[in-house]
């Protein structure tokens, strides 16, 4: 139903998330929201941000879930710690 790509550096204490996907039929449901702060939930005092630039379509999706988000998902490179593969 809901899917997303993320990576977690502690020492930096910095994560990203990346192509967040719902199927269809289950959207506008709050899975993704509810996906992200499972993340939250489960990794704690980090700062979240994306690597890419946000779509035009998905920018007010990403306002909404990055308000009082440390890091707000705004784009950011990975540190040294973190592969991107």
């Amino acid at each position: 139903m809901f899917s997303i790509d993320y990576r977690v550096c502690s020492a930096c204490r910095l994560a990203w998330v990346e192509e967040p996907y719902t199927e269809p039929e289950y959207q506008g449901f709050g899975l993704a929201s509810a996906g992200l702060a499972a993340l939250r939930d489960e990794y704690g005092d980090v700062s979240w941000h994306t690597l890419g630039g946000h779509l035009r379509e998905a920018k007010p999706f990403w306002a909404a879930v990055g308000t009082g988000v440390p890091g707000e998902y705004q784009r950011r490179a990975l540190c040294s710690h973190v592969s991107n593969g």
